[in-house]
């Protein structure tokens, strides 16, 4: 046998270039000839070789990488060596995907005059091609229409009517796959409709922060006010503050902020209104706390407690010694 410095049998040229899917296995061979028989190596110039995904077969002739990702994409290179010499090839891997999903359009419904948006975001490698049917029809065989356009892949439907009701799909497409989504477009006409009951009433103490809740629905979507007792709204008072639940916040309690307050909610269908009762009560405090005290052993000590209460609470005062909590005895108790 002729000694012979390595030879590739496959593949036979210095390079060569592969399209990888995401996801999906990656193989990559090199088979070699020589004498003394070659060993293979495989080298990654950018970096170690994810060592969870790959496998090495066939005496070192086969990588296969699993679940290929975009972070594999480059530069593989096998090496076959003998005491002869070396032959080697270079594998340039380029990760490329079918569309996926990143916001996939949702049906949703809206009000008379509101502006309706569905997303439709997808990704892949190449970049996918994203077109919309309206009711079937592919959107540049409609009418151009003001009311519609397309912007970053989103369909926008500008002063929607209840006319403009319709299904729409997304389509995004590239040369690895297809993905579809069918969203419906309501536009209905509802009446404002305050879900939160009516004549809650809510405790706290001053100083403290209140949260009287107003959660309306409708279509289109209620505009909620809150109301004193005289008809004026609250929020010239800078300590209330609203949420866009419909929530009203009032910060700094104070005793005079006891009282009805009124959530209207209102619409071009109706309006509707509830009363939420608010009870600022004064704050519990310890006017008067218990004292340090040595005293000989065996004598009697008297700690005192005394504190104020809102009039309208019913008192109570807990003693605790060591953690637990002490029960009134009688005089010859301890």
């Amino acid at each position: 046998m002729i000694d012979r410095k390595p030879r590739l049998l496959f593949p036979t040229n210095s390079s060569s270039h592969l399209v990888a899917l995401q996801g999906q296995p990656l193989v990559l061979e090199c088979i070699a000839e020589g004498f003394p028989t070659p060993t293979i190596k495989w080298l990654r110039p950018s970096g170690p070789m994810p060592a969870d995904r790959v496998t090495y077969q066939n005496h070192n002739k086969t990588l296969q990488l699993l679940k290929v990702g975009e972070e594999d994409d480059g530069e593989y290179r096998c090496l076959a060596e003998n005491s002869l010499g070396s032959a080697r090839h270079a594998y340039y891997v380029t990760v490329e995907a079918a569309p996926y999903w990143l916001h996939k359009p949702q049906s949703h419904l809206y009000g008379p005059g509101e502006t309706a948006r569905l997303d439709c975001q997808v990704q892949g490698r190449p970049q996918p091609e994203v077109t919309w049917r309206i009711n079937g029809i592919p959107m540049e065989e409609l009418a151009k229409d003001q009311k519609y356009r397309i912007q970053r892949g989103a369909l926008i439907l500008s002063n929607a009517q209840p006319s403009d009701t319709m299904v729409t799909q997304c389509e995004a497409r590239n040369r690895h796959g297809l993905l579809l989504a069918n969203a419906y477009i309501y536009v209905v006409q509802l009446p404002a409709k305050i879900l939160t009951a009516d004549n809650q009433t809510y405790m706290a103490v001053q100083g403290s922060t209140a949260y009287l809740l107003c959660k309306a629905f409708g279509a289109p979507v209620p505009s909620v006010q809150w109301l004193d007792e005289d008809g004026t709204t609250v929020l010239q008072d800078e300590r209330f503050f609203p949420y866009a639940n419909g929530t009203l916040g009032i910060r700094d309690l104070q005793a005079n902020d006891t009282g009805r307050y009124f959530c209207l909610a209102a619409n071009d269908q109706n309006n509707v209104t509830i009363v939420a009762n608010l009870k600022v009560k004064d704050a519990t405090q310890i006017t008067q706390g218990p004292r340090s005290a040595i005293e000989k052993k065996g004598s009697r000590v008297t700690f005192t407690c005394q504190a104020s209460f809102d009039p309208s609470l019913q008192p109570s005062i807990t003693w605790r010694g060591d953690g637990r909590d002490l029960q009134e005895l009688g005089d010859s108790d301890k």
